[in-house]
């Protein structure tokens, strides 16, 4: 799990300088898979498995391409951190995530995302019920509160619940660690 999460930081790093990260994606995403087969019961393999299939997914996103899959196979690597797991908090908030982020790739086709945006939610909503103090998840349940009020589009449709929804968790996750304030500037 250690050399996996290693190529996991790896990625992420050059992810965040704009670079390519798909090899070290990959190599992490072999590494977990491994882990697995010796150790089919640890839920934070699975989870950095999902961390791995996401940041792919991310990927493919931002060169254009349709990270359906990848995403898929995140949550489903989520999902089985989670059975190992249940109070798994941080494998429930990026599951949000990247339900969050499969609404966002259906929105920006024209397509309805209300329901990945419903399954963000409830993701975000079992992270915070494992661990409150999980600002990651406060930040996630902001963003799937926000889209849901956007999503309301039928005529005399009040959005008012949502988006004091998103505002409360946004105001939660400040309250649990001020620098989530800077997630706060999401469009």
């Amino acid at each position: 799990v250690g050399l996996g999460k290693s190529f996991l930081a790896r990625a992420e790093a050059k992810r965040g300088r704009g670079e390519d990260a798909a090899a070290e994606s990959g190599e992490a995403r072999a590494c977990f898979e491994r882990a697995l087969q010796y150790a089919p019961a640890n839920a934070l393999a699975a989870g950095h498995l999902g961390d791995a299939w996401a940041l792919l997914g991310d990927q493919k996103a931002a060169s254009g391409g349709d990270p359906a899959g990848e995403y898929g196979k995140a949550c489903a690597a989520y999902e089985r951190a989670l059975a190992i797991d249940p109070r798994h908090a941080v494998a429930a908030s990026r599951l949000g995530t990247v339900y969050f982020m499969q609404g966002e790739v259906k929105r920006m086709r024209g397509e309805e995302a209300s329901a990945e945006y419903e399954r963000a939610r409830g993701a975000c909503e079992r992270a915070l019920a494992a661990n409150p103090r999980l600002a990651e998840a406060a930040v996630n349940l902001g963003h799937a509160w926000l889209m849901l009020g956007q999503t309301k589009s039928a005529p005399g449709d009040d959005a008012a619940t949502e988006y004091g929804k998103a505002c409360a968790a946004y105001e939660q996750a400040a309250a649990i660690d001020f620098r989530s304030a800077q997630f706060l500037d999401k469009e």
